[in-house]
């Protein structure tokens, strides 16, 4: 293992040991905590993460924003929230460098005031195996956290429209409706 990789294998174990459990048999954990998501549904808060069972994956890359874990309440400092975008389809997804990313973005709205948009974090990914999931941790600073308002996080998997012309099947997104994601705290 050279050190690219021994750092990227770190960095992932301290990922999925800050942001919860994941089932051995690749199910995976629904986040605890109220979070509305995109549709209007709120999430209970428990003591213990539910767990959805796994679609049946599509014969083809399919790289979804599966999730966004929200922090702790009783957490001291900066929230820190995670994005989990996963491969859910059965090929590897192999992208050229530079041609897809994750963009996190915060939509601030309030009574009486023009809304913010604003672009958080964008990570871009080259490679994803069937199954493999990508955390992506991300904080909100204060100049970001409005009192009183209306805080949307959205979470993009944007792929360059180029991938789906070129004769390269496995750098295509065979459902772009799972693309997206957000969750309004």
């Amino acid at each position: 293992m050279n050190g690219r990789s021994a750092g990227a294998a770190l960095l992932l174990m301290a990922a999925a040991l800050a942001f919860g459990p994941h089932d051995a048999t690749g199910q995976t954990p629904v986040p605890s905590g109220p979070v509305r998501q995109q549709g209007g549904v709120n999430t209970p808060p428990t003591n213990r993460p539910e767990v959805r069972p796994r679609q049946p994956g599509l014969i083809c890359p399919d790289p979804a924003v599966i999730r966004i874990d929200q922090p702790d309440p009783h957490t001291i400092g900066p929230p820190l929230y995670a994005a989990i975008v996963q491969n859910v389809g059965l090929q590897e997804y192999r992208g050229a460098p530079g041609r897809q990313s994750v963009v996190i973005s915060l939509h601030v709205s309030r009574p009486l005031s023009p809304s913010v948009d604003t672009t958080i974090l964008t990570r871009e990914f080259a490679r994803l195996a069937p199954g493999e999931g990508l955390p992506i941790p991300f904080l909100l600073t204060r100049d970001l956290v409005v009192p009183r308002a209306t805080h949307t996080i959205t979470v993009s998997v944007v792929i360059d429209p180029r991938n789906a012309s070129d004769s390269d099947p496995l750098n295509n997104d065979c459902n772009v409706g799972n693309n997206t994601l957000s969750a309004t705290y």
